[in-house]
């Protein structure tokens, strides 16, 4: 196992240039930490990995993945880790990656539009629970760079192997129209539950945090419901509001057109 102790050697260079989107696109590199997070991805994606950096404290963590990272293991002091970590408890283990393929509109199916989400924690857990609630097409416009460190530790491991389509509003729109997808856009008030929505062949939209669906937007929209609460609240968070949603279109109203309500 090769072994870095100078702060000016090239992986450690890199490692702290990934932290700008600039870079990551030029690269075409983002980086994994922890565990777990990295297990996941070297189940799923072995092939992406460009270099695993440990200390001497979590060598022994890459153990288990000796018939997968080959000779791309490198060593360096926790006192270095602890510069160029993003974690505040940090396991001292890191994986650089290439960035997995996107997927392309021609695959554009149900699931989730991320519109213009800026908090890289609320873009993290929107991708993990699109995942886990089956979510066909997770659509990115504008926003946090899905391939952020922060962004992808709020996936928890999700990121490679989310169905991820970055694009434009309006090669979206045109594309959805064409596959006779209905835009479903989630806004604050509408004179129709997201419950009264009938089973079909949607993307959830979820706008900006501050701003909502800006009013262009909501005009291309097919639909515009909004989450019946109590007047005691406002708003929600945009990830509890995008995560209620996927639930409702993936999981409920599925199971509702199985079990009809009576009459």
């Amino acid at each position: 196992m090769k072994k870095i102790i100078s702060a000016h050697h090239e992986v450690i260079t890199l490692i702290g240039k990934l932290d700008l989107k600039k870079y990551r696109t030029h690269f075409n590199l983002f980086k994994i930490e922890g565990e777990r997070a990295i297990d996941q991805a070297l189940t799923s994606y072995p092939d992406l990995l460009y270099t695993l950096v440990c200390t001497e404290q979590s060598e022994p963590l890459t153990q288990k993945w000796s018939d997968r990272i080959a000779n791309k293991t490198v060593q360096i002091p926790s006192q270095l880790f602890a510069k160029i970590t993003n974690q505040t408890n940090s396991q001292e283990i890191l994986g650089i990656f290439t960035q997995p393929n996107i997927s392309s509109l021609e695959k554009l199916s149900s699931g989730i539009v991320l519109n213009d989400i800026r908090d890289p924690g609320n873009m993290g857990t929107l991708i993990r629970t699109a995942q886990a609630f089956g979510a066909e097409s997770i659509v990115i416009i504008d926003g946090v760079d899905p391939f952020s460190p922060k962004v992808v530790a709020a996936t928890a491991g999700a990121l490679l192997t989310a169905p991820l389509i970055i694009c434009s509003w309006l090669d979206l729109v045109q594309h959805a129209s064409l596959k006779q997808i209905a835009l479903c856009g989630l806004i604050l008030e509408s004179q129709k539950s997201i419950f009264d929505l009938q089973v079909r062949k949607r993307l959830m939209v979820i706008g900006n945090e501050a701003q909502g669906l800006s009013r262009e937007h909501q005009e291309d929209c097919i639909e515009l419901v909004t989450i019946p609460m109590s007047d005691h609240v406002e708003s929600l968070n945009a990830a509890i509001a995008g995560s209620l949603a996927l639930y409702t279109n993936q999981i409920i109203l599925p199971s509702y057109e199985l079990s009809p309500r009576k009459k």
